[in-house]
């Protein structure tokens, strides 16, 4: 099992539809390349053990000792920079046409991903939640997000007078978005136009519902339910750097122990009586 995290470091990363790389020495590689490809490894891995786990379960593998001792890669992971501000998100949508404003918007409401939006329908609003509906697709999991006021208001709007299977985000010609990297074109476009950084890309928006829900105080188990995310640590792991502020005022107002008293208070009473 080892050879599988092994092997993943060693092979650069597959670009598009080009065939796989062969591998090579993972010394030959860029620091962050390897760094990254360490990340690929162990989140492979988890989703292998997970199966293994299973058959282990069900009685299809003697034991669980040949991937249990594995030890996956360490002081890998890097926290997320890339997040916008709400006066960000508020330029990017200035300057976005009205097809991409749609996608936008619904990706700063739910934090979804781009494949994930494109795939909602009218039928998906759930209107006795206020909450939006996520479909599975791939490696993601089904869920429903709920949804602020605002946000819910938006997709009211999107969703009247459609049929319950047509798609909530389309063209402004009403028409479906045809390759899910067009957004992805048109975004780099807008964040050009409204100052960002260049290696800003749709899925920061992801990042950027992510901070501000941490921000604006919302429990991390909430925030990684929205997200579909199964296991809090990697919401804590990844988003924890962009709320220090937060914690360190939270900690503050709510960790008062009164330890010292009046001690400095007497000590010093106490030192000036003996030095008259």
């Amino acid at each position: 099992m080892r050879g599988l995290l092994t092997y993943i470091e060693s092979t650069p990363p597959k670009v598009g539809g080009k065939d796989c790389n062969a591998p090579v020495d993972p010394e030959l590689l860029d620091r962050e390349v390897r760094r990254k490809r360490r990340v690929t490894a162990n989140n492979t891995f988890s989703m292998v053990r997970s199966a293994l786990n299973m058959a282990w379960a069900e009685g299809k593998a003697k034991n669980d000792d040949a991937w249990r001792r594995v030890k996956r890669f360490r002081a890998v992971d890097r926290a997320r920079p890339d997040y916008l501000t709400l006066d960000e998100c508020k330029r990017v949508l200035k300057v976005s046409s009205p097809e991409l404003r749609r996608i936008v918007l619904a990706a700063l409401y739910t934090g979804g991903r781009i494949t994930e939006l494109m795939e909602l329908r009218a039928k998906d609003l759930n209107r006795q939640r206020m909450a939006i509906y996520i479909r599975p697709l791939k490696v993601y999991r089904a869920r429903h997000v709920a949804l602020p006021v605002e946000g819910y208001a938006f997709f009211e709007e999107l969703a009247a007078g459609k049929g319950a299977m047509d798609r909530l985000l389309q063209r402004d010609n009403g028409t479906r978005w045809i390759a899910t990297n067009y957004p992805a074109v048109l975004i780099k476009r807008a964040y050009k136009a409204a100052g960002l950084p260049a290696t800003y890309v749709f899925h920061s928006l992801r990042h950027t519902y992510a901070t501000l829900l941490m921000q604006a105080g919302t429990p991390v188990v909430v925030v990684a339910r929205q997200l579909g995310h199964a296991n809090i640590l990697s919401v804590v792991r990844t988003y924890a750097h962009c709320v220090d502020d937060f914690f360190d005022e939270e900690l503050r107002k709510r960790f008062k122990p009164g330890l010292r008293g009046n001690f400095d208070i007497a000590l010093k009473a106490a030192m000036a009586v003996s030095a008259n």
